[in-house]
């Protein structure tokens, strides 16, 4: 059973890139299409929850691999910017972004094809933003400061802490 796993995980692995590329044009065909985002969101978070690590970003992230996958040609391997590596700086993206997601999702009204564009919209953007990093330092430096990370490394934070306290308390 573990070399099926071992075989499934390196077949996702190879191929996860085209989920990012598909999401992509999907979204813009129909804006409905980005609400998919939440395929990597919740098991993101569910995992970081489960683990107490940001092992989804190592594995399973369609976008790491993406940019591996079309810019480990292309990138410049410049030295990653200290900033990047600070916990203050992904705190502070990390907020910022997540407030300007939330906001985006309450003017939605429920609409369906308005919440897929606010989905679109941001994976869109930090793509583009990613592409940039990863021609400049190297392919996944996006990774050390994205926010679905930071999220899952907070939440994981949190969930290892709680379940400290309630093995001390058993």
């Amino acid at each position: 059973m573990r070399k099926n796993r071992v075989d499934f995980i390196q077949l996702y692995k190879r191929y996860n890139w085209i989920l990012m590329f598909l999401f992509l044009i999907l979204s813009i065909i129909d804006f409905r299409f980005g609400i998919m985002a939440l395929l990597c969101i919740i098991p993101a978070f569910g995992m970081a929850m489960l683990n107490g690590n940001r092992k989804f970003c190592t594995i399973w992230c369609p976008r790491g691999n993406f940019l591996i996958r079309i810019l480990k040609n292309w990138y410049k391997d410049l030295k990653t910017p200290a900033l990047f590596r600070s916990k203050v700086f992904k705190n502070i993206l990390f907020i910022v972004m997540f407030s300007m997601f939330i906001k985006a999702l309450i003017d939605t009204d429920g609409n369906l094809h308005k919440i897929g564009f606010v989905f679109f919209r941001f994976i869109f953007t930090s793509t583009i933003i990613s592409i940039i990093l990863g021609l400049l330092y190297k392919p996944r430096t996006w990774c050390q400061i994205c926010p679905l990370g930071q999220g899952s490394q907070i939440t994981g934070n949190i969930s290892h802490k709680i379940k400290e306290v309630y093995d001390k308390g058993s």
